[in-house]
Parts: C-alpha cells; structure tokens; sequence
C-alpha cells in the first residue's frame, strides 16, 4: 500500500529521499502510516473519541505540587510540558491522539540528549496517552460476543502496527520504496550508490530481493559507463577506473563480489591501454551509439563477416552484466587484444552474442519477478 501510494503521489526523487531518510532512522514514513491508520479507526468510528482527561487530571497534580515547592526541583522543558497538556482539548480523535503520542515521544527523545530531569513527565504522559488511545479502542468493542465490525478489525490493525514498532516498519518500507525506485534506473543510482555510502548500501543490499539488487547492481555500472565516454561516444578505461574508485574502496566492496569487481577492473585496465597511440586500427571497440544509447560492438575488418552482419546492439545493463562477470568479461577482454583480422574473432563474437541473449532473457526474468512481488501487499495482510 505504501510503495503503490508512493509511486503515485511521489516524484522517484522524493522516493529517494524518503528512503534514506529511513534508513538514516527518520519517522516520516512511520507517522505518516501511523496517522493514516488511526485516521481511518475515526472514519468507521462514526464520531466514537479518544479522552485526554486523564492526563491534563495528572498535568493539573503536577502543577500543583510545582506551586507548592515553588519550582523547586522543576525544569523549564517540564514547566512548558505541562502547560501544553493543560491546553489539550477533553475529547480527541484517534488520529489527533496519535500524533499528540509521536510528539510526546520526540519530546522524550529531546530531554533524554540534554538529560533534562522533565523526562519521567514525558514518559508518564505517554502512558496516560496509551492507554487512552486503548480506552478509546475498547469502547468500539461490539456488545455481543464473538462478533466484530470494520471499526474494531481497523482500530487492531492500527494498534498492532504501532506496537510492532518502527524498526520492523522500517525494514518493510526500505524494500518496498527500493523496489519502486529501481523502476527509474537513474535516480536510484544517484541516492543509493554515493561515495562512502557503504552502510545504507548494506541495508539496502541486506533486505531487498536478488533480482531488484541485481537490477539496481547492474545500474550502477551502466551509469558509470555512460558517464566514461567521450564525445565520440568512446567508453575511456582511465576515466571508468576514476569514477568507479570515487565510490571508495568499501562501498565498491559492498557493490561487487571480489570476481566482479576483478573483472570489472580488468577491463577498465585494458581499456586504459588501448587509449594509448598503437599506430594501427586494432581490433573491437565499444562504442556508444549516437542513437538509441545502444552500445555497438564493432568487427571491422573481419572477412567473414560485413560490418552490418557483424553489429551487435548491447543495451547499457547488458553490457554491464557481460563486464561483471568473469567469463564474459575475458571475452570482451579478448576481443579488444584480438587483431579484428584474426579468424578466431567471428567466433569470439558469436560466443559473444550467445552471452548477449541469456543476459537479456535472465533480465527480462528479473523484471517480472519484481512485477510479480510488487503487486503482492507490501505488509503482509495491511501492515
């Protein structure tokens, strides 16, 4: 619900932000889940309230005894605490007494970094808060027993997702906003895949599916293709070592297992050499083609073959898996060492397309199992 509610209502950047904002600890997307859950507990409700009168009962006692110390013993974060609760109303909705909860616990969490004595008041409210919000919950139990309505089946659904907490939420909400934003290859790039961003990578990596981390792996590298090549459309070996190691060396470690990441150095390595004057035409390049944002593998000079025959059209993220993998990788490293006179060089490149179609048909595969867990509840049954 949450993903689904996102895609339509949030821009991919906004999705981005909001998922390292969770995984950075931030409550956003759980207050705002929160509060649309207790929202819709008032919407069966039918006008059924949440009563505060126990809690301004208990700020009254306390200002009390304050007047009679004569603020002996009290902090001005406590003063000010108590005369908030005074000024609530008696009667509140669910989702008013919801989020007077989340503020009652940003306000604990606030006292308990500067170690104000006022936080055992903000604990006390926030239990007074509880269990109003379950008075509150009881009294839409139905009077015949064994029966239920929408309005109690919401108001435990609400209760039970507050209780389980915002770590187990967070957990879900990170792979279902993950998910969703790897449908836009090149924002999810550009938040997830940051230089010394090797601790949100690992949670990401960690509780996201293989296909969507093979598809988000897989952006990676491409982005960083396209970002490599020249104005003639030249993928530069120097330049992809340059911005791969910009990364840092642990967050590429956290991207890439020790064979990808061999492999992937190694054509950027060999890349680097062939930049350098050789007098002669050489063998295969990569080269971006101007239209489409294909890659095209080129066989000039190869007898057997015509330069039309002998094309082969490698989108970005299939050139990007061939490079990840060991094998693939030292055919493409053959390819660029092979003079493109060579007999072997047809062959290379048959194994080469061969490769080709089995990437291109593990990732359509990919594609439809994300599809397919995406259409699935992102929380189980509600949440």
């Amino acid at each position: 619900q949450i993903s689904r509610g996102a895609k339509t209502n949030l821009s991919p950047e906004d999705i981005g932000d909001l998922l390292l904002d969770t995984i950075e600890g931030k409550k956003v997307a759980f207050k705002a889940t929160a509060k649309a859950a207790y929202a819709r507990v008032d919407k069966l409700s039918k006008g059924v309230k949440v009563s505060l009168v126990p809690l301004k009962d208990f700020a009254k006692k306390a200002m009390r005894t304050a007047t009679i110390r004569k603020g002996i013993g009290s902090t001005q974060a406590g003063d000010t605490l108590l005369k908030k609760v005074l000024e609530l109303d008696d009667l509140v909705t669910f989702k008013q007494a919801q989020s007077l909860r989340s503020a009652l616990l940003d306000e604990r969490s606030a006292m308990a970094i500067t170690r104000d004595k006022a936080i055992g008041l903000s604990k006390q409210f926030i239990r007074l808060t509880d269990d109003a919000m379950e008075s509150g919950g009881k009294s839409l139990l139905p009077i015949q027993a064994g029966k239920t309505n929408e309005a109690v089946n919401a108001w435990r659904i609400a209760n039970k997702f507050y209780r389980e907490g915002q770590e187990k939420f967070n957990k879900k909400i990170i792979k279902s906003l993950t998910k969703t934003l790897a449908e836009n290859p090149e924002v999810a790039v550009r938040k997830i895949f940051r230089p010394q961003a090797s601790r949100q990578i690992k949670v990401i990596k960690d509780l996201v599916d293989k296909s969507t981390w093979q598809q988000l792996k897989t952006a990676n590298l491409e982005h960083i293709i396209r970002e490599s090549a020249d104005a003639d459309g030249i993928v530069l070996g120097k330049t992809f070592l340059s911005k791969l190691n910009k990364l840092g060396d642990d967050t590429v470690k956290m991207i890439y297992n020790p064979q990808e990441l061999a492999s992937i150095r190694s054509i950027g390595k060999m890349g680097e050499i062939l930049q350098k004057p050789t007098g002669g035409s050489g063998g295969m390049v990569i080269q971006l083609m101007q239209a489409g944002a294909a890659m095209n593998l080129l066989t000039g000079g190869i007898p057997q073959l015509t330069r039309e025959s002998a094309a082969v059209l490698i989108a970005p993220p299939v050139l990007s898996r061939m490079i990840a993998n060991p094998t693939f990788s030292k055919w493409l490293g053959a390819g660029f060492r092979m003079p493109s006179s060579s007999p072997a060089a047809a062959a290379l490149v048959a194994r080469i397309l061969k490769a080709k179609v089995k990437i291109e048909r593990e990732m359509k595969a990919e594609k439809q199992d994300i599809k397919g867990t995406q259409q699935q509840r992102p929380f189980g049954r509600h949440f």
